[in-house]
């Protein structure tokens, strides 16, 4: 009996140590995946965005003032952030405006159609794949949004994010 609760330590013991050294190597990788993905992202990652009708762009063919905008369509967020755009679009004519998501193209061609973002000519609504964006800026909360300046990183914004404050940073470039 004695030998029978010795083991059964050593063989909680045992796996507990097992579980902690799995956590810390998962959570090791977490934190260097993010500190890669903060260095990946202070210049503009090389990705294959996909137009509504299908053609393809890489992002590095962008040059200026660049405002990237993650954006999922039945985010509640997203929405006033897009509306909140639409109402100073006229303030963000020299700005390339990339809409993007990793959403279905029907439901992206949905969404710009609400907008009234889809008649702008520096807005541009894309589709990237889920892992592009995975890789390029980990996990994405909506609305997410990039501005960079000559391919160069000035400003990251997570969640919503009052317009006069992204104008503020456009303006100072």
């Amino acid at each position: 009996m004695k030998t029978e609760k010795k083991n059964i330590k050593i063989l909680i013991t045992t796996v507990t140590v097992i579980t902690i050294i799995i956590l810390l190597i998962a959570l090791g990788t977490e934190i260097k995946h993010k500190i890669v993905i903060e260095d990946n992202s202070r210049e503009l990652p090389d990705l294959t965005l996909k137009y509504l009708n299908g053609k393809t762009i890489s992002s590095k063919s962008f040059s200026g003032k660049v405002v990237l905008v993650f954006f999922n369509s039945t985010c509640e967020h997203c929405r006033a952030e897009l509306n909140d755009f639409e109402k100073v679009s006229s303030q963000l004519k020299k700005v390339t405006i990339a809409l993007i998501s990793s959403e279905s193209m029907a439901e992206i061609n949905d969404f710009s159609k609400a907008t009234g973002l889809i008649d702008k000519p520096n807005f541009f609504f894309y589709q990237v794949t889920p892992q592009q964006l995975y890789e390029n800026f980990g996990t994405v909360t909506y609305p997410e949004i990039y501005i960079y300046n000559n391919q160069s990183l000035v400003k990251h914004f997570k969640g919503e994010t009052k317009i006069e404050v992204i104008l503020r940073h456009l303006n100072s470039i």
